[in-house]
């Protein structure tokens, strides 16, 4: 696959990430835009007194307390599931054994800081 930027760059590879559990809606059921790691989190947050019960009222402390507790973190994606926030992505059927972080470093650390 020919991957070109705007300024002509060609990208030697490139790597996608797949959730096996889909991907975030917009509210009509296609995928959401990721506006920012900040803003996303504030708007999720802002729409769900669950989510907020769970992991707090700012993107900081959702961060501080999703980064502590994978099992927590198994909370939020049931919680978003239940709230139908997820949709298919199309990509699920690519997805094996589940790995996080950046492509070819095995499994992830948890959540960045803010």
């Amino acid at each position: 696959m020919r991957i070109e930027l705007a300024d002509g760059t060609l990208l030697r590879g490139a790597y996608a990430y797949v959730n096996r559990h889909g991907v975030l809606h917009d509210g009509t059921g296609m995928p959401r835009v990721h506006p920012g790691q900040r803003a996303l989190l504030g708007e999720l947050l802002a729409g769900s007194p669950s989510l907020r019960e769970l992991f707090g009222a700012t993107p900081e402390e959702f961060c501080r307390r999703a980064r502590t507790d994978p099992g927590l973190c198994a909370r939020g994606t049931r919680l978003f599931a239940r709230e139908r926030r997820v949709t298919a992505s199309g990509l699920e059927r690519y997805v094996g054994a589940q790995q996080t972080g950046s492509p070819g470093t095995g499994w992830s650390l948890a959540p960045p800081r803010m």
